[in-house]
Order: structure tokens, then sequence, then C-alpha cells
């Protein structure tokens, strides 16, 4: 169905397109936002002139694309309305008239005038060259990281009444400072995608979005979704219709667009159901979305079946073994004369002994990291929530886990798994992270596992720490799931589906109760959003945590898979007696890997995580006497990373995390809005070992700064270790 990903031209364009739809209709929203749309159609075609000017007389195309630019983001910075009959758009409009006009009369001068006129419209990103890739790539880098950085001051200038005239110089210069980053960003962009495209990203994905919700957070994660899916869809269009690139990924925003409008008219309607059956609406959508693909199973079922072969087999040798040993005992007794009255009797082994020898998995495995930071080490530990994140300014053992697996017998396997830490106190400590049994032979394609457990929601939280892609965990998984992830003892049930494609339902009732049940009864006497957790019994059903997963799987080609799920979770909270909490989330995984790659190099993959806690804040009455009236508080979250193995034993990764939440949240580290951007790169000398540097650009609304830490982590791991979830 995706065969253009065994093209490596078709997964340039794919990098280079999601690339733009990121950076671009993240600074559409300022675009939209401050009214000033044809901006950005006026830049990118001054762009144009700049590369056009260069064709007609000899010169270097980008560094005169860049001056055109940068002298229009100059001009349009500081251009100001103060007559009442005349608009901002007006005047930047004839910017774009002429410019276009010119463009055309200096490309009419060149040898190839037709061709070029449609490369500058719609460009040519199928024939991106890797090096050019990079350049942009590196572009793009420099003005994401500057619009972090200076996000809160661009957002303030957006979203004050209009776009009026700039109060101060301050504001004027950051303005300014936009524009240009604005001007950089079309620049390079426009070199592969053309003026329309370009003008697509930035305008279409935020407009999509604002149909689609007013939170500013939530519509900053909608749009980058819209621009990526339109990315994707795009060039899929373009590869099985055989139809123009960049004029494709333009309709598919389109669509996308008539789509959200038809979702913003159907809101009321969708409302009126989602109290009742939000959840398995959810899980009936995800259900249908790989019903086309082949009859591929996941390879986390195709591994635990062949383990299960491998059990059953090593215990038919070993009772094939003691048989055998049985069979000659017995033939040598039958040749020894009887003994006489006098003999001492003959020792016989008990039964139990003759079984052969059942062996178990044993591994150890220990993480640590050093670190450094411009925060303190109090502001380190509250920006670094994870349990098992790097928590300290020098050296952190983040994670010692001694591991134990294996089969109890044809019926039930059994894994179990210990953590040592050593806390910032310097005192060790020991915690059962996980321990459960798993049977291996019920029928219909069920599966019971019961224990101790991770709960399965989303892609992160049952993973363990050392198998993560990033030094430290996503900051909504800390926020939502808990320091060590949403865990507990419980029971869970597992149904193989019985379609063409993977697919996987999971129910499980777990505990409500401890520090792994953050977002729920908790600990009593910690506080939540200003209000204190009391002690709360479990009278029902009800007490505890129904978790519900649906997953599926399926490879578009032979190098490509991607894997779906959707999670929900509900149960109790401890601010009053009847209060409750609901968390859900998406998330998505998909992986390139070529048919001839060396020991799994090259790839590159993606993974996302899209996540909402709805929370009942019960009344309270506060010692002071005043009360808190009841609330209902919403918290919000994303992550979105992309790991690049490019060449074997280096992995290259870059993830972006973004939180909030609704209410009075500006001050409370724990429900403020946060975003974070963590490149980094790690070297595996074996599979027995690894070396990561991770940057952590942070900036969260309770400290008003910008944080910026860097980590060296390193792992070993010897001894039998199961794989991996894939």
């Amino acid at each position: 169905m995706f065969e253009w990903f065994q093209f490596s031209f078709m997964v340039q364009a794919l990098v280079a397109c999601v690339a733009m739809g990121l950076v671009l209709s993240y600074l559409g929203i300022h675009v939209v936002g401050r009214g000033i749309v044809f901006v950005d159609l006026a830049l990118g075609q001054i762009s144009s002139m700049g590369v056009a000017f260069a064709a007609y007389s000899g010169r270097d195309p980008v560094l005169w694309s860049m001056a055109f630019t940068v002298v229009g983001a100059v001009i349009f910075s500081g251009l100001r309305v103060t007559d009442s009959r005349l608009r901002l758009e007006a005047l930047i409009g004839i910017f774009y008239a002429a410019s276009s006009a010119l463009t055309v009369l200096l490309i009419a001068k060149t040898p190839h005038g037709d061709a070029d006129v449609q490369d500058v419209l719609f460009g040519s990103v199928l024939a991106i060259s890797p090096a050019d890739l990079r350049r942009m790539l590196v572009v793009f880098a420099v003005v994401a990281v500057l619009n972090i950085v200076l996000g809160k001051r661009f957002f303030a200038l957006t979203y004050r009444s209009g776009s009026g005239s700039l109060s101060n110089r301050g504001a004027y210069l950051t303005n300014l400072v936009f524009y240009l980053l604005l001007a950089m960003a079309i620049v390079f962009a426009i070199s592969a995608g053309g003026v329309i495209p370009v003008f697509a990203y930035l305008i279409i994905p935020p407009v999509a979005a604002a149909f689609l919700t007013r939170g500013t957070g939530m519509a900053l994660v909608l749009t980058l979704v819209v621009s990526v899916l339109g990315s994707f869809l795009g060039l899929h269009l373009s590869y099985s219709a055989d139809l123009p690139a960049g004029a494709s990924i333009v309709a598919v925003l389109g669509a996308l667009t008539l789509v959200a409008v038809g979702v913003a008219a159907l809101k009321p309607a969708i409302a009126r159901l989602r109290r009742g059956a939000g959840a398995a609406l959810l899980l009936v959508a995800l259900a249908v979305i790989p019903a086309r693909a082949g009859a591929q199973q996941d390879v986390e079922h195709l591994t635990t079946e062949l383990d299960q072969l491998k059990e059953i087999v090593s215990q038919a040798t070993a009772r094939i073994a003691a048989l055998e040993a049985e069979v000659e005992r017995l033939r040598a007794a039958q040749e020894t004369p009887a003994p006489t009255a006098l003999a001492a009797p003959v020792a016989v082994a008990p039964a139990a002994s003759r079984g052969g020898l059942r062996l178990i998995d044993i591994s150890l495995d220990g993480l640590f990291a050093g670190g450094a930071s411009s925060a303190r080490e109090p502001e380190l530990r509250a920006l670094e929530a994870g349990g098992h994140d790097p928590k300290n300014r020098g050296f952190t053992v983040q994670n010692v886990e001694l591991a134990l697996a294996g089969a109890v017998d044809p019926y039930l396997r059994g894994d179990a798994f210990l953590v040592f830490q050593i806390d910032d106190q310097g005192e060790s400590a020991v915690e059962l992270e996980e321990a459960y049994l798993t049977t291996l032979s019920l029928p219909a394609g069920l599966q019971v596992k019961a224990g101790t457990f991770f709960s399965s929601f989303g892609r992160l939280n049952s993973q363990h720490p050392h198998s993560w892609d990033f030094a430290d965990q996503p900051i909504v998984s800390s926020r939502l799931m808990g320091p060590d992830g949403l865990r507990g003892p419980g029971a869970q049930l597992n149904w193989l589906l019985p379609t063409p494609f993977f697919a996987e339902a999971s129910v499980a009732v777990q505990n409500s109760r401890g520090p792994i049940a953050q977002s729920f009864l908790s600990v009593p006497g910690e506080d939540f959003a200003g209000r204190e957790l009391f002690e709360r019994d479990v009278r029902s059903f009800d007490d505890l945590l129904s978790i519900g997963r649906f997953s599926s799987s399926f490879e578009p080609s032979d190098s490509f898979t991607i894997v779906t799920g959707a999670s929900h979770v509900a149960g109790p909270n401890a601010t009053g007696p009847d209060s409750r909490t609901k968390i859900t989330g998406l998330d998505f995984y998909g992986k390139w890997r070529p048919l001839s790659n060396q020991r799994g190099w090259p790839f590159f993959a993606i993974q996302t995580e899209i996540m909402q806690r709805d929370f009942e804040a019960a009344e309270q009455q506060l010692g002071d006497g005043s009360r808190l009236a009841r609330e209902h508080l919403t918290d919000w979250g994303a992550y979105a990373q992309a790991t690049w193995g490019f060449r074997p034993r280096w992995v290259a990764g870059l993830r972006g995390d973004w939180v909030g939440g609704d209410g009075d949240a500006s001050g409370d580290p724990v429900r403020d809005r946060r975003f974070r951007l963590s490149p980094n790169l790690t070297f595996y000398p074996s599979e027995f070992s690894k070396f990561r540097l991770q940057y952590n650009l942070d900036r969260p609304d309770h400290l008003d700064r910008t944080i910026s830490s860097l980590f060296f982590q390193f792992e070993f791991l010897y001894g039998a270790h199961g794989g991996h979830k894939f």
C-alpha cells in the first residue's frame, strides 16, 4: 500500500515535508493570530524574486534569496497604518503583486522560463538532495530553538489586541526577530517546497485547528498533527496517482480543512455522545484504521510465541534426557544380582529430582547519568519529575534492574523486576517494580496477566527506563502517569482479535492508591491543585482503576511498520468521596528500515503520544475558613520524537514536549504550561551497552526563564534479558 517507502528520494521528501510542516505551521499560528496572512505569501514571493534574480544574473540563489527576504522582513516588521481607510494587508498585497510580476519578468529571461515558473510556484521536493535536506534541517532546528526561547514574547505580541502599534522598543525588536525567523524558514522551505505549498503550510493547519478547538495548547497540537498528516497523505497521493508532489500536498491540506469544518459543525452532537460513549467510539475508530492491511502479525506476538516454543522444546529435551537416564538405571538394575538379606537397601531418588533442571533468565542492567544544569538542584528535580530521570547536578543512579524470567510450567510464565536506586541523600532503596504471571495456552487468542505490573496505557508507560530513546521520560508521562509510571497490583485480560491484521484489545483492573497511581487516590496528606488528598476506602469496583487499550499494527511495505493505539483509564481521586479522574490517550509509532540493512541500521522512527486528564476536584474547606468550589480541571500534553540510525551503532534523536492545564495553573509546577526540546546522540558499542549525550532546553511558566541542562548517560547489561516490545 505504501510501496514508496522503499525509495530513498521519497523518504527524503517525507522528512523534508514533515520538517517544513512542523516549523511553518507553528509560525503560521502567529501569522493567523496577528491577521497578517499575506505576509508569508509576500515573503515567499520576495524570496522567489531573489532566486529569479540570481538565476538571471548568474549569482548564488540561496544568498540572494536570503538577502531579498531579510529586506522584506525588515520592511514588514516596521510597516504601520494610521489612516482608518487603509489596512495593513492592502500594503502587503501590493508588495506581493509587485514581487510576483518582477519574478515572472526575470524568469522569462532564463533558459527554462515556463519550467522555472512551475518550480517557483510548487517546488521540486522529490528532487531535494541529501546536502540540501541537511542544510534545511539545521536552519529549521535553529529557528525552532529560538522560537522556544522567545516563544512567550512572540505569543504575547500575537495575542495582544489586534496587530496595532508596538508600544516600546523592546516589543519592536521582538517583532523584528520574529519576522527574521519567519524569513529564514521561508527561504529554505521555498527552495524545496515552492511558494504555494509554503503558504499552505503556514496558513491551512492553524486555520483547521481553529475550527476544532479554542484552547491555545490543543490548537498547537492539532496544527502540528494536520501538517504532518497532510505531508504524509499528500506524498502518498502524489506517488499513487502520479501527480505533482507540491500540488498534492496543498490539495490534501485543503481537504483536511474541510474535514475540520465538518467536525466543527457536528461538535454539539459529538459533545452529547461523548459522555457515555467517548472511549468506545475511540476504540472503534482505531479498529478500522488498518482495515486494508495484509495478514502481518505484530513482532511482539511472534516473539512471545517463539519464546513459548523454545521453552516447550527445552522442557521436552530435558524430559527426554531424564527418561533416557531412568531407562539406563532400570536396565542396570535388571542386570545386577538381587541383594542378600544383609545388603543395604538401594537408595532411590525422589521423583521430583528426576524431572530435569529448570532454568530461568537472569539479567542485571545498570543505568547511570552525569548532569549539569543552569537550574539549581531543587528546581532541576522538579523539572526532571520522573522517578528514573537524571535529577542531580553531578551523578544520578537512574536505575539498576535485576530481571528474572522464565516458564513456570507449560501453562504459565513468570517475570519479576527488582529495582535498586540511590536517593538524593545517598541512601539505597529497593523496590519491587513488577512481578506477574502470564498464561501461555489459553484458547481463542486470550491471555491473562496477574500480579503487579505497569498499566497497559500508551507506548512508554509499560517500558523500562533502559529501553527509552531519551535520558528522561516525557513531561506528560511524569505529570499524568506519575514519577514511576502508572502501575500496581491487579489483573489484565488480553485478546488477540481474529482479524487479517494484528489487533489486540486489553482490559485491566488495578489498585488505585499510592505514589504509583498519582492522578487517582495517590498518597493521603499530599495535595493537588490546592486541595488536600484524603484517605478513601475501596468500597466497590468503582474504587479501582479500570483500564482499556486497543492497539493495531500493519506493514504498508516490507520496509515500513506502523503501530497505532488508544488507551483509557478511569478511577477515583482522593479530593472527595465521589470524585473521579479519567485519562485518555492516543499513540502512534512508525519505523522505516530498508531490507538491505546492517544489524538494523539504517533506520528512521517517529513516535508520538497525546494525553488528556479530566480531574473532578471536589469542594473543600481550607484551614483559614475559605472554601474551594468544585471544579473540573483538564490537563493535556503531548510529545513527538524522531530517531535516526544514520550509521551502524549511532543514533540521533530529537524530541519535543508540550504540556498545559486550564484554570489558574501558571504558578503550579505540576500543572503549568511548559515546553521542552531535547536533541541527543547515542552510541551503542554493542547490544549490551550504550553512551548517550542529551541536551534539554526547558521553558516552564512557573520559573519564567529558560533552563538549559546537559546529561551524559551510560548503561551496561549482562545476562539473559528478554526482548523489548516493538
